[in-house]
């Protein structure tokens, strides 16, 4: 086209820097797909914590010239360090002032405190400590088993009571035996104190994480899918735990374009997603169940 219009012929690009142009697309593309990532639908904050943990690494490999990046322009290197220190400042602050990042990683339990250890190294037993100690104020020991009729017995309590044909009340209580029966194997297996031997939230954050295939070409939706119905599943082997995820899981990654898929698909788990800016006549503590 320059050819065409000689005016433009000053504008034309030069093979030097239509090379700086590439250089730029390859660091600026995987922030790109992390954009899109934390702009969809229904975005999770689990999601959001790795994403800060990526930018760290591909900055990393800029600032070292590693990979994809060993012949990287030096003006691109010298944006990217000053990019790397802007980050540095923001995500510090989940170190010093918030652990809603990091109490979210912990919850998956594919995952558990693994990321930590890996990209806080030295300083991730602190951060363990931490989250120990909000997870047990926030989830203290309760030593009764939680009201909750299931299925058939919830449909069978909540139906209005009838009369047999001879007149005598179908609404009959269960035989004691079989009430002490019932309560002990529930004892036995849910409680939660004094029948483990290690506290649930410690026996969480020192365990390894679960075994558990990863499907090909799985997406971010189906991810956060998992997550929520393995803690709809495993609601009753961690009562405490749960009420955590209750907590933390339903966060929003991001307020971008998802408010209305975020609390359609939390009403389908039965869960209530709560404001990470909340109304001053509101109290995001005071929020219903995760997973009732």
């Amino acid at each position: 086209m320059c050819e065409e219009y000689s005016a433009l012929e000053p504008l034309k690009l030069s093979p030097k820097e239509w090379n700086f142009l590439g250089e730029i697309h390859e660091v600026m593309l995987p922030y790109y797909e992390k954009t899109l990532l934390v702009s969809q639908d229904s975005p999770t904050i689990t999601q959001a914590t790795a994403i800060y943990w990526d930018q760290h690494d591909i900055m990393d490999d800029v600032i070292e010239m590693k990979g994809n990046y060993e012949l990287i322009n030096e003006q691109i290197r010298q944006a990217v360090i000053a990019g790397r220190k802007a980050l540095d400042e923001y995500t510090s602050k989940m170190d010093t002032e918030t652990l809603i990042p990091y109490a979210a990683a912990v919850l998956d339990p594919r995952v558990k405190t693994e990321y930590l250890k890996a990209h806080l190294r030295e300083g991730a037993e602190a951060v363990i400590d931490n989250l120990r100690t909000h997870f047990k104020e926030l989830s203290p020991v309760e030593e009764t088993i939680p009201d909750r009729p299931l299925g058939t017995v919830a449909e069978a309590r909540s139906a209005t009571k009838s009369t047999s044909f001879v007149g005598r009340s179908h609404g009959l209580q269960i035989a004691s035996s079989r009430r002490r029966m019932l309560e002990k194997i529930q004892r036995d297996h849910y409680i939660t104190a004094p029948t483990r031997d290690l506290d649930e939230i410690d026996e969480w954050l020192s365990s390894p994480p679960i075994q558990e295939r990863i499907p090909d070409n799985l997406t971010a939706e189906e991810d956060a899918q998992w997550l929520f119905a393995w803690w709809r599943t495993n609601r009753y082997r961690y009562p405490r735990m749960v009420r955590i995820a209750r907590r933390y899981l339903s966060i929003p990654a991001s307020e971008v374009g998802g408010r209305a898929s975020v609390f359609k698909r939390a009403r389908s788990f039965r869960i209530t997603p709560i404001r990470t800016t909340p109304r001053d006549d509101e109290d995001v503590d005071d929020i219903e169940g995760l997973l009732q």
